[in-house]
């Protein structure tokens, strides 16, 4: 019974509060699918983009219903057991850590803008791009930060977890009450997330108590059904997060949020529990690779937005009835060309380390 509860669902990929490869491989098949996704996207065509037709495209309802809110939960429960026993200097470097590869690659970016023409040369255009691709081009590893930051400044304070908790679905409600601004919805909705992944760690033994085996054929059912439902409105960009939204009524807007959190809840358990089930049956070459895209998601996630609308909006043949065959052909491109970038850069820095040491 010991050993069952030891590798029964999604309890197994967090037992181990040391690095788990577990989690490497399940945020390297996370990072393809966000690939894979905006692949769908910007590389089906020119009509397909300008249309909006992904948002009706099954594959991509069905990754974008789980693939960044599973992200935001193994965020929370990594923060939860590596980051929070940290002291209040280190969880700041860790913040300058996810901060300075945008900072960097925003120089590029800004350039290439420069380059073709889409701004001009004066000291105020291209400070102003800059800026823009800063704050605007990478929520998700801003959301991270704005969540690192909370928690950070919550435990500097030494409150207990319980008033901790209180405070973020306080701050969670805030989110959902002010008005949308820029990229504060997708804070909060990724807010959420992590605040359930930081939390994982006393519902695991509720979860083994209860029957970990019913709970989580339930969790998969519920995720078919909300994926069946899941129409435009549920996206996080068409309908936003605030309860002010102008779109919709209050109650119209708190139903959408609901659905959606609900729907991310349970296919991000239920991804992790497939992942679970079959991570094994693939070879050790695929689990290396997907272990090494998992250890740099973050520049993956930096350098595949670039390559996704620099380079697959090119495209101008119309691909819907072929999309999907040439989106993984696109996304294998990427991902590829995205680790080949990561390691020269990585080998040219241990290069100038040894150099410096001499």
């Amino acid at each position: 019974m010991q050993s069952q509860d030891k590798h029964d669902g999604i309890a197994s990929v967090w037992q181990d509060k040391q690095r788990n490869y577990k989690i490497d491989y399940i945020k390297g098949i996370l990072i393809t699918l966000v690939v894979f996704g905006h692949s769908i996207q910007y590389g089906s065509g020119l009509t397909f983009f300008s249309e909006e037709c992904y948002f009706d495209d099954t594959l991509f309802k069905i990754i974008y219903s789980f693939h960044m809110p599973c992200f935001g939960i193994i965020s929370g429960f990594l923060y939860y057991n590596h980051v929070r026993v940290r002291t209040f200097g280190e969880k700041m470097h860790k913040v300058g850590k996810l901060l300075l590869p945008m900072l960097c690659f925003a120089i590029v970016n800004t350039s290439v803008s420069l380059f073709n023409g889409s701004i001009t040369a004066s000291i105020s255009s291209v400070i102003q791009k800059y800026i823009w691709v800063v704050l605007y081009n990478w929520w998700f590893i801003w959301s991270i930060i704005i969540c690192y930051i909370f928690w950070a400044v919550l435990e500097l304070l030494k409150l207990g977890r319980l008033v901790k908790l209180i405070l973020a679905f306080s701050t969670q409600i805030l989110f959902v009450i002010l008005p949308n601004r820029a990229n504060s919805p997708l804070y909060g909705f990724i807010f959420f997330y992590f605040l359930i992944g930081y939390s994982l760690t006393g519902l695991l033994p509720l979860y083994k108590k209860w029957g970990g085996h019913y709970i989580k054929n339930t969790v998969v059912a519920l995720w078919i059904i909300c994926i069946f439902f899941y129409q435009r409105e549920n996206y996080i960009y068409t309908s936003q997060l605030s309860v002010n939204n102008i779109y919709n009524s209050p109650l119209k807007q708190l139903e959408v949020n609901v659905f959606r959190w609900v729907t991310g809840i349970v296919g991000s358990f239920s991804f992790m529990k497939i992942c679970n089930r079959y991570i094994k049956k693939f070879s050790p070459g695929i689990l290396a690779l997907f272990s090494y895209m998992g250890k740099n998601t973050i520049y993956i996630y930096i350098l595949q937005s670039f390559f996704c609308v620099g380079l697959l909006q090119i495209i101008k043949v119309e691909l819907v009835q072929i999309h999907y065959f040439a989106n993984v052909m696109q996304t294998f491109f990427i991902l590829i060309l995205c680790c080949i970038l990561i390691y020269g850069f990585q080998k040219t820095k241990q290069v100038l380390q040894k150099k410096e040491s001499v």
